[in-house]
């Protein structure tokens, strides 16, 4: 596991973030004069930017799960960062406090994802329920947004939902979905600001299952 979080170090120092610079300069240097990649299974940093990660993870091995917490407000075009083998190849990916400006594709075929847009539309949204149904190594993930019109959508669509509350006692409007496999079904949840998706086995489901 490789963790660049940073978390200790007094952030608002006035001369943190070159300090950070010049750090991760001599990291991304030594990753380069390496005579083979360094093998690092789990990938965490805390950056300001999404060039900073850009020094690190494009010289590692295969990472199997990538998690990034950003340090400043604002939005992240990774148009860049998905055309690496390590994002690629990895199977978890989290990304937290950055509004992210990405392709629903740019997500398929992970196991998990914790993400984060600005907005998250009944068009996004449905991308999101056909890419998950069409790719049996997608289990979960969690999509927080600032502005969604999707819930509303569903409830028209598809009629009440089964209500409940989380295991962390959050309350949820729960749908499910029938899934080519006939073992597990698709469960997707609306929060206040967020959604969940998850496969969950038919003895787990609370409601009717959509066909």
């Amino acid at each position: 596991m490789m963790n660049m979080d940073g978390r200790d170090i007094d952030e608002d120092h006035p001369v943190f973030e070159a300090i950070s610079e010049r750090l991760l300069g001599n990291l991304e240097q030594y990753l380069k004069d390496r005579p083979r990649p360094l093998l690092v299974p789990e990938f965490y940093t805390s950056v300001f930017e999404l060039d900073q990660v850009l020094k690190v993870l494009p010289n590692l091995a295969r990472v199997n799960k990538i998690s990034i917490t950003n340090r400043k407000p604002g939005s992240w075009n990774i148009e860049e960062l998905v055309k690496h083998e390590q994002w690629k190849n990895a199977e978890i990916i989290h990304i937290f406090d950055r509004n992210l400006v990405a392709e629903i594709r740019d997500f398929e075929g992970f196991e998990d994802v914790n993400l984060q847009f600005e907005r998250m539309m009944v068009k996004e949204v449905m991308q999101w329920k056909e890419m998950i149904t069409k790719s049996p190594k997608m289990k979960s993930g969690k999509i927080n947004f600032k502005t969604s019109d999707a819930e509303a959508h569903f409830l028209r669509t598809h009629g009440p939902p089964s209500e409940d509350t989380d295991q962390f006692g959050d309350d949820r409007r729960n749908w499910f979905f029938r899934l080519p496999d006939e073992e597990s079904v698709l469960q997707i949840s609306f929060y206040k600001k967020w959604f969940r998706f998850a496969r969950v086995e038919l003895k787990e489901v609370t409601g009717i299952v959509i066909e």
